[in-house]
């Protein structure tokens, strides 16, 4: 009987060059020895590469932050400039309503006394 796997096993398999292209090892032979001061010489020149662009990247940080530090004093002064003259309007558009509020309340006074005196006159 056949097992449920219906797939030839020359599908399954490797083909045979692959088997050839190991490499065959004795286990008399010594291993070669690690390159253990290349590592690390490769390790340090990989970690100055990276430190050198920190750096960089540091330094035009530094820079944007002080142009950055330049440009807010900057807006600061001139928009405390504005707001200035901003509050120097507003208090003087305030300034002009209250004198003509004041004007329209003193003639109102002399409407009302007008009508007191005229209502006086009537009375007598």
């Amino acid at each position: 009987m056949e097992s449920g796997d219906s797939t030839p096993h020359d599908l399954i398999s490797p083909p045979s060059d692959e088997h050839d292209k190991e490499e065959v090892t004795n286990p008399h032979d010594e291993m070669e020895s690690f390159d253990w001061q290349g590592l690390e010489t490769e390790y340090l020149n990989a970690m100055a590469k990276c430190k050198a662009e920190e750096d960089a990247h540091l330094q035009e940080f530094a820079s944007l932050s002080q142009f950055f530090g330049v440009w807010a004093e900057t807006i600061s002064g001139h928009e405390q400039k504005r707001s200035h003259q901003r509050l120097k309007t507003q208090s003087a558009l305030v300034m002009k309503k209250e004198e003509e509020l004041e004007e329209r309340r003193q003639h109102y006074v002399q409407v009302v006394e007008a009508f007191r005196m005229a209502l006086s006159m009537l009375d007598r």
